[in-house]
């Protein structure tokens, strides 16, 4: 039975090193397995459980995707039969999962055919990868890079220019970066946070207030925001409405200075030069005295202290700007900013903070 299966692969993947993607899985195939029904025996899923289910469901697909880039290459690995197949059933399950309706709480109601049926396909495409990644490293056409996962949970995440790095957690808690995977609780909370070169936080509440942390405290500055960077200047994405998103403002000091334009996300390199993305997922660079369109679209954008622009577009993976066009890194992402060190972005479903080192970077 579909229960059967899912341990065998479980079980099968044990005697290997876990990896990220790995234990993600077996995480979500035990909580699947756990999850309730109602007096109909269906299975109900609330909004936040059928996301995370839905992204590691697509996070296998894409592994397997990536693992077969180049089919045939590989004299180690055994030929998976029915692979296409599989992957056709996994594409043809993410896409009914993604139109199911809700309920009038708006949870996702499965029956018990459709919630087997997710299952079954999610146990196929453990087994399947598991069989492709039976000899890692041993293809020299697929590249080699690896986030380093640092951290469990994360809803936004800051890099300053000297190393440090916080995130917003559950709670809206703030979390620093100590090294390893461990992280130390900072005082206050915050739905956005950006950091100064020194490190001290810069955070929008919950109010939309923006505050600074200094002398062990923090400080307000006139006005709202709905996200923040701070590089050469503190810059935001205020709340007036505007075409393409809200308003965009840097601070002088003692007041705010509006820019044309408007947009939804921004990072600032250390020259005080604005990135942005507007709500449409297109992408803008301030050029002195306007914003100019750059290719592309994303999610989310941030900028190195070198002047290193790297986005999360908008299908989760990580972009590093050539000067041409955007270099594909992978992932599964919904924010970055830009570290000395390389990148660091929160996972989609919020489930894990990565780090690419400059060894990875080419």
């Amino acid at each position: 039975k579909v229960l059967a299966i899912a341990l065998i692969a479980l079980l099968a993947f044990s005697a290997f090193a876990e990896s990220d993607l790995v234990q993600d899985a077996r995480e979500t195939m035990e909580e699947l397995e756990s999850e309730g029904r109602n007096e109909n025996g269906e299975v109900v899923l609330s909004q936040a459980q059928y996301d995370k289910y839905l992204a590691n469901f697509e996070n296998l697909l894409n592994g397997l995707l990536k693992c077969h880039k180049h089919p045939g290459h590989c004299p180690k690995c055994p030929k998976v039969h029915g692979m296409q197949d599989a992957m056709q059933d996994a594409s043809e399950t993410m896409e009914e999962l993604e139109s199911e309706g809700r309920n009038e709480n708006g949870e996702v109601v499965l029956s018990q055919a459709q919630h087997d049926k997710y299952l079954a396909n999610f146990s196929n495409l453990l087994n399947d990868l598991l069989k492709c990644h039976k000899h890692p490293g041993h293809c020299p056409k697929c590249p080699k890079i690896h986030w380093k996962k640092i951290g469990t949970w994360a809803y936004d995440v800051a890099a300053s220019a000297r190393g440090h790095i916080m995130v917003v957690g559950k709670g809206k808690s703030i979390w620093s970066y100590l090294g390893g995977r461990r992280w130390k609780r900072f005082p206050g909370v915050a739905r956005r946070i950006a950091l100064s070169p020194d490190g001290r936080p810069h955070i929008i509440n919950s109010h939309g207030f923006i505050m600074y942390r200094q002398g062990g405290r923090y400080h307000r500055i006139p006005g709202y925001a709905m996200d923040i960077s701070y590089g050469g200047r503190i810059t935001i994405i205020g709340t007036n409405v505007e075409t393409y998103g809200f308003g965009i403002y840097q601070w002088m000091g003692r007041h705010w200075k509006k820019l044309p334009g408007s947009g939804t996300q921004v990072s600032v390199d250390y020259h005080g030069r604005p990135w942005i993305v507007n709500k449409y997922h297109y992408i803008f660079r301030w050029a002195g005295r306007k914003f100019i369109h750059v290719p592309g679209k994303a999610i989310d954008i941030g900028v190195g202290v070198k002047g290193d622009v790297w986005i999360i577009g908008t299908n989760h993976h990580a972009y590093k700007w050539t000067g041409r066009g955007w270099k594909n890194y992978g992932g599964n992402f919904r924010r970055i900013d830009v570290g000395p060190k390389g990148p660091v972005a929160t996972a989609w479903n919020h489930h894990g903070v990565y780090l690419l080192s400059k060894q990875e970077i080419k």
